[in-house]
């Protein structure tokens, strides 16, 4: 019943029926509709997505056995590799306070502060909130 197109035709049957061997009554028992929409929730999107998460477990652990990159011709693979050792090294300065001035050495230090970035992302949410607000006039 979750699965086709008519179930609202059944809801409203269920909802209609009084009982066995007798006349349906229109909307005698509404709150099989509750009763309903539970079904089709718990039917189509819980159990869809318990689906979606078997296969996507199956498909990761089948990609472990045959490895990572068992899709990638050996030059890709290399590559790759060499991608990884360059995202690894990064040049290492110090900044030292006699290379810049006073000023400077401030601004400096308040910018690289974490409160100053948690600052500007807080400015940034309450211009986002702002922005989607909807005005009316």
């Amino acid at each position: 019943m979750s699965t086709t197109e008519g179930w609202i035709d059944v809801m409203n049957r269920g909802v209609d029926a009084v009982g066995p061997d007798m006349q349906p009554i229109q909307e005698f028992n509404v709150y099989w509709c509750l009763f309903f929409m539970v079904f089709i929730f718990f039917g189509n999107f819980l159990i869809l997505n318990l689906f979606t998460g078997v296969v996507c477990d199956t498909y990761n652990s089948e990609k472990e056995i045959l490895g990572k990159n068992y899709l990638l011709s050996e030059n890709q693979k290399k590559w790759l590799e060499y991608k990884r050792m360059c995202i690894g090294l990064t040049p290492k300065f110090v900044l030292e306070e006699e290379d810049i001035g006073k000023f400077s050495h401030s601004i400096y230090r308040l910018v690289t502060n974490k409160k100053f970035e948690l600052f500007t992302l807080a400015c940034i949410m309450l211009n986002t909130a702002t922005l989607c607000i909807n005005w009316y006039s």
